[in-house]
């Protein structure tokens, strides 16, 4: 913002300035001042002026100039560059004045924060994501901040480029959320500096990876239930080697398939012709962390 001060002098018009940049304290107006994109610069003349004419345009004359006779101008813009002002003020007594300020100020990109992470859903029996940095342009610095818990309160801070992250066990299925804040420095005239940052946050979906086994199906045809169905053994993917056998409740095997990997895939009792009753399931897969075997009795119920 630019407060200008109309005070009769000798004569004439004498301006008197002050500036303020996205709602900083009042500066003089010879204050050279440093912003991001996107940026907004209002001028203000409070004097009793009778008539005044704004102009803000950018010093290299390359973008569009903005102008204005109201009290207030307010420069909203999502360019970046070097810009000047200038008022020209006439009072009540037709004394005039004029205030130009070249480079006035200097507005400089804003990086873009982005990331993507692997795996997209992660275990809680391995609570670890690898965060791979694509944010614009390059060279820049950066902060993570991976929360502790679902509620955000907590964090830990990463430093890395591209950082890897581990939660302690147990943990909680959920979704945790994972910042990342982009930081560029920009130098202007003389030693001034400014750090232009963004950020972008998602959550991390962790989910219950542990295999739910039922004990019914119903093979009615109403499209639920119909088959008997694995609860997280083709969500995550963490058992692509796996081995599965139905009997009957005289021992006879109805049923055997290997390394299941779509949803028919799993028994249907009535493409076995399989009657209502009681049956027992064997179950064996393989993972990083180990075997997992399972036996069970489950009922078929139409």
């Amino acid at each position: 913002m630019v407060h200008v001060v109309l005070r009769p002098r000798d004569g004439s018009v004498r301006l008197a300035p002050v500036v303020s940049l996205d709602g900083s304290p009042w500066m003089t107006y010879d204050t050279t001042l440093l912003d991001c994109r996107p940026s907004e610069l209002r001028l203000l003349d409070t004097a009793a002026s009778v008539s005044r004419q704004w102009t803000f345009w950018p010093a290299d004359g390359l973008g569009d100039t903005l102008s204005g006779t109201d009290s207030l101008l307010t420069a909203s813009f999502d360019t970046t560059g070097i810009f000047s002002f200038q008022l020209i003020a006439v009072d009540s007594n037709h004394c005039n004045d004029t205030i130009r300020r070249d480079s006035a100020l200097w507005v400089f990109p804003t990086p873009e924060a982005s990331f993507i992470w692997s795996p997209d859903h992660v275990s809680i029996h391995n609570p670890e994501v690898h965060f791979y940095n694509q944010s614009t342009p390059k060279g820049l610095s950066f902060r993570w901040l991976i929360s502790q818990d679902q509620s955000g309160s907590s964090f830990d801070t990463l430093l890395d480029e591209s950082p890897a992250y581990r939660w302690e066990v147990p943990v909680e299925a959920g979704d945790y959320p994972a910042s990342l804040v982009a930081y560029w420095l920009h130098h202007g005239p003389d030693t001034l500096t400014i750090t232009c940052t963004d950020t972008s946050t998602v959550p991390i979906a962790i989910v219950n990876t542990y295999l739910q086994f039922p004990n019914s199906v119903t093979p009615n045809g109403d499209g639920m239930n119909d088959r008997w169905v694995i609860v997280n053994l083709l969500e995550m993917g963490e058992y692509s080697m796996n081995e599965l056998w139905i009997y009957d409740r005289f021992g006879a095997l109805v049923y055997h398939v290997e390394n299941i990997h779509r949803l028919s895939d799993f028994w249907d009792p009535n493409q076995t012709s399989s009657p209502d009753g009681t049956y027992y399931y064997r179950f064996s897969a393989k993972n990083n962390f180990g075997l997992v075997k399972r036996n069970g009795v489950t009922e078929v119920s139409r």
